[in-house]
């Protein structure tokens, strides 16, 4: 979700004015909210899963919001004011995602935290890349037992989708599970490596 917040705010923050005092403070909001990292990626490849993090970003979503409601927003430019209104929407839906305990429900009717991993498969055209790749894979045991903790989670506060939409849901996953790994669509970039990459 804070990817597409990002986005969001990314077209928006250029087109800022920067005549007038409250134009900066909202500059300043804006860039805080789009340069901070929950965590580092490095050491989390597939992301960080877990409730802590849910409270994190609902207090950093919390800070801000206060700091922007008390900008002036008399004077605001049509895209300044729009740009107003999208950041307290989203930093908003960030802190009622953790009140609704949305992180409980990594697993829904039309995506779920699992196939998300089928995006991560991508040729390997460089050591870097490979470097970048096998840092996934290795990340996947973290990725998948993070989520299943939420919804193991979620399921016993009564959080979940209805049984009833999962049906044929299983065909999402039963691909992924191989007797011999070189099987594994995730092996598949390792079958057409470039000569460039020494074994």
């Amino acid at each position: 979700m804070k990817n597409l917040h990002f986005l969001l705010l990314s077209i928006l923050f250029p087109m800022l004015s920067f005549g007038q005092s409250q134009s900066i403070s909202l500059d300043s909001i804006i860039s805080t909210y789009q340069n901070h990292e929950d965590y580092n990626p490095a050491e989390y490849p597939l992301g960080r899963h877990d409730e802590a993090l849910a409270g994190e970003r609902a207090d950093f979503a919390k800070d801000l919001l206060t700091k922007l409601e008390q900008l002036p927003v008399k004077g605001l430019t049509t895209t300044e004011t729009t740009s107003y209104k999208l950041l307290r929407f989203v930093l908003q839906d960030d802190i009622d995602a953790y009140s609704y305990k949305m992180y409980l429900n990594p697993v829904q009717g039309d995506q779920g935290f699992h196939l998300d991993l089928n995006y991560r498969i991508r040729p390997i055209n460089s050591v870097e890349g490979a470097e970048n790749y096998l840092a996934v894979l290795k990340a996947i045991p973290y990725f998948t037992r993070s989520n299943f903790t939420l919804l193991r989670k979620g399921l016993a506060e009564g959080i979940s989708h209805p049984k009833v939409i999962f049906k044929g849901y299983e065909t999402g996953y039963n691909t992924h599970i191989v007797e011999n790994p070189t099987e594994s669509p995730f092996y598949a970039p390792f079958l057409d490596l470039p000569e460039r990459i020494p074994q």
